[in-house]
């Protein structure tokens, strides 16, 4: 068992020639990687005046972690636009999908794919040159799924011309030995760490936990989960009064970790931070476990 919600690390092919069950915890930092989404975009607004009212939000993969970040926008009134190929033929009509170049007409583009090599769709550059190309004026770029999903050197050639794009980037190509060079570049650039929190941790282990029990028909409680200890999670209280986007970037700061980060790769221990950033990170709380002060916001 892998307690991520990826298996692009594991050498599948061998495990099935072999016979080895494979279980993951896929959807585990769901979660966690959308409250990284929304932070990025409260650093677009505080920091490069991005215009959230009105905006509209393109979606690359729409699955665990891009169909719950769809959902939360839509849910605030935002229009979204979501491109998925796989689900599109499968989906039950609950969803619309578009085309790749409709979703990169946003003025937010989001990643949210596996990293895949072969099949129908394959993911690896997904985002080349020409993709990047038509990137709005303005638009704002997250990437916080798989570093292979982006042309490294085509963004690298963009920002080298373009300062008006929002880049917001967690995951990268060659990790944890990225090009400091591209880091320098992006707006935020943080070590693979969106869906890392205390929540997705225990998350992971309860579908692991899971996963076994059903593979091996182990004793379940009433509601199918395995009898194992449950991981209590309390709730934390945001000191201050804050306005509703400094309120995101309080709770998880973006933007001190992306110079902290970049910083140490300039000095040349960005492989060491990569692995320590991760550790400490661990530690987050996700802001559904946190609370506001009453009367510190409109309705």
């Amino acid at each position: 068992g892998t307690a991520t919600s990826g298996i692009d690390h594991i050498d599948t092919d061998y495990l099935h020639e072999a016979g080895i069950h494979l279980a993951d915890a896929k959807g585990c930092n769901a979660n966690a990687v959308v409250d990284y989404c929304f932070t990025a975009l409260a650093f677009a607004a505080m920091q490069r005046d991005f215009e959230f009212g009105g905006c509209r939000v393109g979606i690359v993969g729409a699955g665990a972690v891009g169909g719950l970040f769809a959902t939360k926008l839509e849910n605030l009134g935002v229009q979204v636009r979501c491109y998925d190929p796989l689900l599109a033929q499968s989906d039950s009509g609950e969803r619309e999908y578009f085309p790749l170049e409709a979703v990169l007409e946003c003025d937010v583009v989001s990643l949210h794919v596996p990293l895949s090599l072969k099949g129908p769709f394959p993911t690896s550059r997904l985002l080349s040159a020409r993709e990047l190309a038509a990137l709005k004026n303005n638009a704002v770029l997250i990437n916080a799924c798989r570093g292979g999903v982006v042309d490294e050197r085509a963004l690298h050639d963009l920002l080298a011309r373009r300062n008006d794009i929002v880049t917001v980037f967690d995951v990268w190509a060659g990790e944890p030995s990225i090009d400091a060079s591209l880091a320098a570049l992006v707006d935020i650039a943080t070590p693979h760490i969106a869906g890392y929190s205390k929540e997705a941790k225990s998350n992971a282990t309860r579908i692991l936990a899971c996963a076994v029990a059903e593979y091996f028909e182990l004793e379940v409680d009433e509601q199918g989960e395995p009898a194992v200890n449950a991981v209590a999670l309390a709730f934390e209280v945001e000191p201050e009064p804050q306005q509703e986007w400094s309120a995101l970037l309080a709770a998880f700061p973006l933007d001190e970790l992306s110079t902290q980060f970049k910083r140490a790769l300039s000095e040349g221990s960005g492989v060491e931070a990569f692995d320590s950033f991760r550790q400490q990170l661990l530690q987050r709380r996700e802001f559904e476990s946190r609370q506001l002060r009453r009367g510190s916001y409109s309705p």
